[in-house]
């Protein structure tokens, strides 16, 4: 094994007196003696490879006070630790150990405490990368302590303790909600209560509680049994509660003991809602083909060209939402309470939904939230997000634990959904909606604060069923996805928690407070996001086991899909694979052509498969906001955008040129035939 190489970094370092005004000099670095290829410069960004010690000089002289390093990084797979020294060292210490990158794919903020360098002349940084790994770093920068800003904050219990959980989904009761079902003007509650002595009562509970709130209940009604022992209760949808209309969609039901406030049933939420209005016709995806990434007016021919038959699309909601109206929005109502939609907003999305409706293409729509706290010094304000959202988030959880959160979340999300649901498209259509994205790997994607799985997905499915039900009442056949990475039972961080736990966690609400017709919205990116060669993946395997499911072995996701205990009503739920692409290193004739392989070696496995409707490739050009990852069909737009070989391939699929198209990369991949393709159709 070589020996670390040191990377000179000469930094113009600028402090600042608090985390509010964070300012930095561009950096000059140049690589030291290493061996050719360890560090590299982007436009952007700075890229290190194995091994990785950094030596970085002051511009100016250290003063007393305590110091922050921060830093934004991309680094697949992550690193345990960093070592940090001084030179000349500062009160006798020679090293510290600061804590490391966790995995992160996309760019992930860091800051490590330091303490004071006075006299210090040089820091030396040393990152421990894997052999193999690769490190991009941006923004490095050196910054005063802000006092407090590291002592630890009492938490706020928004999440309950995931025992309480627990215990309450696999409790017991005597009495159960079976069925509550909305229609255009009622909502009908159903259950049965054999062997409950004493009177009881329905229950309401709003959505935005707890199962720690020790009195949860809005409102109860008396209950009488039938002669069977079953109920049914039926009351008007909408009700005046505090001058205000209410609607029971978002509330769930239980009984509780007439005398008391105990509880003698689960929670129940609607899984029945009738359509309200004029419902858009039925629309599936005509084949696998779609794309992720598109944007409306650069290239006009381009979904026709390509055979696109489906495609994501970004909803950023706090860009949508106003709270003081005005001339560029549009008011509408939730709840009998008026809120606004900036219209600018509005045109840019709907622009993309118009090209697709007139190319017949199905639109999914990824619901985002933004995360307050990467805004500079943390400052800006969020009614959306949730506020135990920490900066490590690309994007949050929304606020699903308030009242005035999650009004105006599930407002706005009514209001899109309406206006993109309607029957003559008139502002284009989504046909469905993918809930936040990559919620296994939630610290950095859909961030609530670490919490254990338990009460991330209590969270979690509470915006899940929110979407489920307020868009099915506009387009009965539109589905909410759950967004998921590859890693399976490897969560790829201490912080994630792995596909395979997401869906036991969701089995186990939906069993007990009611199933819905949710979806799957899956990333199969290869093992190592780098390296297209996804057939010689090996932490992919046949079984459900599986550390990861990657194009490999995505044939255990369908089989997956097919277990009884993950269908709906004995359907099996359909599967988007709603971002997934190929990295093509330096965009090199051998990457090119490898990159284009791999698009071929997974279309024919997922040809067979039936849960998987699409295939949504990511990207569609080279981005540089994607740490040094070149996935696209087509290369920068500042290079051009000219078409890949893999843009080409992609046309040719799914028409009678596909097998022409794929044959020249039999040899590419090492195999003779298509046919020699693993299935793994045993595990059904």
């Amino acid at each position: 094994m070589q020996k670390p190489s040191i990377i000179i970094f000469i930094l113009n370092l600028l402090f600042v007196s608090s985390i509010h005004a964070v300012q930095t000099n561009p950096l000059q670095l140049s690589a030291g003696g290493g061996p050719k290829g360890s560090f590299r410069k982007e436009t952007s960004f700075y890229e290190v490879r194995t091994p990785a010690k950094l030596v970085a000089t002051p511009a100016s002289a250290m003063t007393a006070e305590p110091m922050v390093l921060e830093f934004e990084f991309f680094c697949v797979g992550g690193t345990p630790s960093i070592t940090f020294q001084s030179d000349p060292p500062v009160n006798g210490k020679r090293a510290e150990v600061l804590p490391g990158l966790y995995n992160s794919e996309t760019w992930s903020p860091y800051r490590a405490r330091l303490g004071s360098l006075l006299g210090v002349k040089r820091l030396l940084l040393d990152f421990g990368l894997a052999e193999g790994r690769v490190l991009q770093l941006r923004d490095l920068t050196l910054r005063r302590e802000v006092p407090g800003e590291f002592d630890k904050v009492a938490k706020v219990l928004r999440s309950a303790p995931a025992e309480l959980i627990d215990a309450e989904l696999t409790r017991v009761y005597p009495a159960s909600v079976t069925d509550v079902a909305l229609t255009k003007d009622k909502i009908i509650i159903k259950g049965m209560a054999s062997g409950v002595d004493g009177p009881l009562e329905i229950a309401e509970t709003l959505m935005e509680k707890l199962v720690t709130d020790p009195d949860p209940y809005i409102f109860r009604q008396p209950v009488t049994l039938a002669s069977d022992e079953s109920f049914e209760v039926s009351l008007p949808r909408v009700i005046k509660r505090e001058g205000l209309d209410h609607d029971w969609m978002l509330s769930r039901w239980s009984l509780v003991s007439g005398d008391s406030t105990v509880r003698v049933s689960h929670f129940r939420y609607a899984t029945e809602i009738a359509c309200i209005d004029n419902p858009p016709p039925l629309e599936e995806i005509a084949h696998k083909k779609g794309i992720s990434g598109y944007r409306h007016g650069s290239i006009p021919t381009e979904l026709k060209e390509l055979g696109i038959s489906a495609m994501t699309i970004n909803v950023m909601m706090d860009s949508f939402l106003s709270t003081t109206g005005g001339e560029q929005t549009i008011a509408y109502q939730w709840q009998g309470k008026p809120y606004y939609a900036k219209t600018e907003s509005l045109d840019k999305v709907e622009a993309s939904l118009l090209e697709a409706t007139a190319n017949h293409v199905v639109v999914s729509a990824i619901l985002l939230v933004e995360n307050p706290a990467q805004s500079k010094g943390g400052s800006k304000k969020s009614l959306l997000a949730h506020p135990d959202a920490q900066p490590a988030g690309r994007f949050v959880m929304p606020d699903v634990t308030s009242s005035e959160s999650i009004n105006a979340y599930a407002g706005l999300l009514n209001f899109l959904a309406q206006r993109w649901s309607r029957a003559d498209g008139k502002y284009g259509r989504v046909h469905h909606w993918i809930v936040h994205n990559e919620v296994d790997a939630g610290w950095v994607w859909t961030n609530a604060g670490e919490i254990a799985a338990a009460p991330f997905m209590d969270l979690y499915q509470r915006s899940l069923r929110l979407t489920d039900l307020i868009v099915r009442q506009y387009d009965p056949n539109a589905h909410a996805l759950i967004s998921l990475t590859h890693y399976w039972t490897e969560a790829g961080n201490p912080r994630f928690y792995g596909s395979k736990e997401m869906f036991r966690q969701l089995l186990r609400f939906t069993a007990a407070e009611g199933d819905f017709p949710w979806a799957v919205a899956f990333h199969p990116y290869p093992e190592n996001l780098r390296m297209p060669r996804t057939w010689e993946d090996k932490s992919a395997t046949d079984s459900f086991d599986t550390e990861k499911i990657t194009p490999y072995n995505i044939e255990v996701l369908d089989a997956w899909m097919h277990r009884p205990e993950m269908l709906y009503q004995g359907n099996i739920r359909p599967v988007q694979l709603s971002e997934n692409g190929f990295n093509s290193p330096k965009n090199t004739p051998q990457a090119l052509e490898e990159q284009t392989a791999a698009m071929a070696y997974v279309w024919k496995k997922i040809a067979p498969l039936d849960s998987i409707k699409v295939w949504h490739y990511h990207n569609w050009y080279d981005s540089a906001g994607e740490g040094g990852l070149l996935l696209g069909l087509r290369t920068f737009k500042s290079d051009g955008g000219k078409p890949k070989p893999i843009w080409y391939l992609y046309r040719d699929l799914g028409t009678a040129k596909e097998d022409a198209a794929c044959a020249p990369y039999l040899k590419t991949i090492g195999i003779k035939s298509w046919d020699e393709v693993p299935t793994r159709s045993i595990l059904k």
